[in-house]
């Protein structure tokens, strides 16, 4: 039987493999995602394997073989649909289900939001594929994902009532959840009862031995550092420190990169002074940078907001760029980081600063991750 948000659910005694379904737009990813970044799982995207290059989906049997082979190794937390694929699959391996089941005026707004950020910011979202401003005219529910959402929303609701009364789900707790407030107490319930969102990030592990850069943690990741990451994932916690930036740019250059305002925090900070893009003036921003080998990396997630920050276009219109830490500036140079390389790099961040993963679930664009090598004077 369905049980409502509101039932404490004992998370971190046994979650392991978590399924979130519901009607498009509901937030399925999004929740997905923030979950899997507190157990510490794995986020399976449903879609992202199953629409292939040229929006071409895979027959069942490739789906069913690639769903298996994306969740083979526990924790895991997948979202999407895919009933006629995954119910005899996917389904009964389970231990927790999330419905979002939103009301359609919840969800319609969501939609179109997603939609014309999508459209706006020519989003990729798998294997290539953008969202086509042609599907939103077309009338086929199947080609135009408003219209999908709106038309299916019922069938949704009828689909996973039915399946938990028939018992589909009996071996797994079910949360029904019928409104964002829902979901954000479930996040809450879970960053609180031990989820990895709650340990202390691990900064203070970080190697400098070979960098050729200085250290620039002041203080250590402790409990205030635990809570003060738990905050600064949240919306608020964001807006904070980013209006925190002006007051943290004059205390770093006043004491030239030895003092942070996010000191607390545990996290290397450094000044980064880049030539404006098309002012050719230099501008100067603080930021959190981890050590790389003998190089320093730098990510432009702006707080998971749907635009790049200023300082990473700055780079890549002039690459040389001065970074001042511990009373030292140096000369760099930045280097975009690609495929692989910026995947493993962007990880390292997601392990070191667990505010990095919530930064990720806000926003549809790929994040810029720069590597800077020491240049000579």
């Amino acid at each position: 039987m369905a049980r409502r948000a509101d039932v404490a659910l004992r998370w971190g005694c046994g979650v392991r493999r978590v399924v979130v379904v519901g009607n498009s737009g509901s937030g399925k990813t999004t929740l997905a995602r923030s979950v899997a970044d507190l157990l510490g799982a794995r986020h399976v995207e449903l879609d992202a394997l199953y629409h292939q290059p040229g929006w071409v989906g895979l027959d069942d049997a490739s789906f069913i073989a690639a769903t298996a082979a994306a969740t083979a190794t526990e924790p895991w937390v997948a979202d999407g649909n895919y009933q006629r694929a995954l119910s005899s699959t996917l389904w009964p391996r389970a231990d927790t289900v999330l419905w979002l089941d939103y009301p359609r005026w919840v969800v319609v707004p969501r939609i179109l939001a997603r939609t014309a950020r999508r459209l706006v910011g020519r989003a990729e979202l798998w294997n290539g594929n953008r969202e086509s401003v042609r599907n939103l005219v077309r009338l086929d529910p199947k080609e135009n994902i408003i219209l999908w959402s709106i038309t299916q929303h019922r069938r949704y609701q009828d689909q996973y009532a039915q399946a938990i009364a028939e018992g589909r789900f009996d071996q797994a707790e079910v949360l029904h959840l019928r409104h964002p407030r829902d979901a954000a107490r479930l996040l809450d319930q879970l960053a609180a009862t031990g989820g990895r969102g709650s340990t202390v990030p691990s900064v203070n592990e970080l190697d400098f031995s070979r960098c050729a850069f200085p250290d620039g943690r002041w203080g250590t990741a402790n409990a205030v550092a635990r809570l003060g990451h738990r905050f600064a994932s949240t919306g608020l916690g964001s807006w904070t420190i980013r209006s925190l930036v002006p007051l943290d740019r004059k205390v770093l250059e006043a004491s030239g990169g030895r003092r942070t305002v996010l000191g607390p925090l545990g996290t290397p900070m450094m000044l980064l002074t880049t030539t404006g893009a098309k002012s050719g003036l230099e501008r100067t921003t603080p930021m959190t940078y981890l050590p790389d080998g003998e190089d320093i990396c730098v990510v432009g997630s702006n707080f998971g907001q749907q635009r790049h920050p200023a300082w990473s276009t700055n780079l890549l219109a002039h690459p040389s760029a001065t970074v001042t830490i511990k009373g030292q500036q140096i000369p760099a140079h930045a280097q975009l980081l690609e495929g692989t390389d910026r995947d493993r790099v962007w990880a390292n961040f997601e392990e070191a600063v667990v505010t990095y993963r919530a930064y990720r679930g806000r926003t549809d664009r790929t994040i810029r991750v720069f590597r800077f090598t020491k240049a000579a004077p």
